[in-house]
């Protein structure tokens, strides 16, 4: 009996020792960085765009970080996706720079090098790929890959961490119309996040969205909860955003403002513009001849046949 309690006693450290990770890896987790490092990723819909889509803003954040500091950062925020034939696009996005103003709680403890900076920021490249185009009240389901790049700097800083980072999630999403041109899109992210912690090896998350879009033609209002969870400490960042769209000719204005509840607790508001199509979903008539239609009463949109 005493080999076999030798036996399980190394099985059980092995299990152990395989899901413990060195204190020096939570520096890598966004507790411990600013609120641009490894943000959740924002949610979208499952559609293609008709048009290439331009984003750009200007966005401040405050954070409350685990230090009990109040930082302040500065990012322009941009976004660039191209469709291609209404089934896939490609996606650019990120900021170029963050510049940050660190408190006297934060220079006392994470000893950055200085009280300010302007740290090179991250960027991320992917596609996302149309697999179900909705039908009925099936809504439509898309693939997105992101990868994030190594752009981002400053790590003794506590900005970004230099490292690669990939997120691979489904999509899925609906639009009910409603009567005097209101519309209600229902939008679910659910996927798995992954980014390299230097040394020490890998941090993996379930991560998901889930968004509420109400509006009409002149307005539209957003709302979302979005976030991932990982296994190790300072891993599980929850966000809440609130988003006014307002049209302005050409052009779309936009201000939003996001709530971090955690891992950093911060709060961020954001001013800016979107070139291109507004999103909706594709109809058939968009892509070759026919037409949409709708059921009456509280109606979902949904593709004709080739038949109509």
């Amino acid at each position: 009996m005493t080999w076999r309690a030798a036996l399980i006693g190394v099985v059980l450290l092995q299990v152990a020792t395989a899901h413990a990770e060195p204190e020096e890896a939570h520096a890598y987790n966004p507790g411990q960085l600013g609120p641009n490092a490894l943000p959740p990723q924002p949610g979208e819909p499952a559609w293609i765009p008709l048009t290439p889509q331009l984003t750009v803003a200007v966005a401040m954040q405050r954070t409350q970080s685990v230090l009990g500091a109040d930082d302040a950062s500065l990012t322009i925020p941009f976004r660039v996706e191209v469709p291609f034939a209404g089934r896939a696009s490609l996606i650019v996005e990120g900021q170029p720079f963050e510049w940050w103003l660190a408190s006297d709680a934060t220079r006392s403890v994470w000893q950055p090098s200085s009280w300010n900076g302007l740290s090179q920021a991250d960027i991320r490249i992917g596609g996302k790929f149309l697999v179900f185009n909705g039908a009925g009240r099936w809504p439509s389901v898309a693939i997105r890959a992101l990868t994030k790049t190594t752009t981002g700097k400053s790590f003794f800083d506590h900005r970004f961490i230099n490292a690669p980072g990939y997120l691979f999630d489904a999509l899925f999403s609906h639009r009910f119309t409603l009567p005097a041109l209101w519309f209600v899109d229902l939008w679910l992210n659910v996927g798995f996040f992954a980014w390299q912690q230097g040394p020490y090896g890998q941090n993996d998350a379930e991560s998901f969205s889930a968004t509420v879009r109400a509006g009409r033609p002149e307005l539209t209002v957003l709302l979302e909860g979005r976030g991932y969870f990982g296994w190790q400490k300072w891993d599980k960042p929850v966000q809440l955003q609130l988003s006014i769209d307002v049209p302005l000719g050409s052009i779309t204005g936009f201000i939003s403002a996001t709530a971090g509840l955690r891992d950093p607790a911060f709060f961020d508001v954001r001013v800016g513009i979107r070139l291109g199509e507004a999103l909706r979903p594709t109809r058939r008539g968009d892509l070759d001849e026919g037409s949409p239609r709708a059921i009456h009463g509280f109606k979902s949109v949904f593709f004709t046949s080739d038949a109509d």
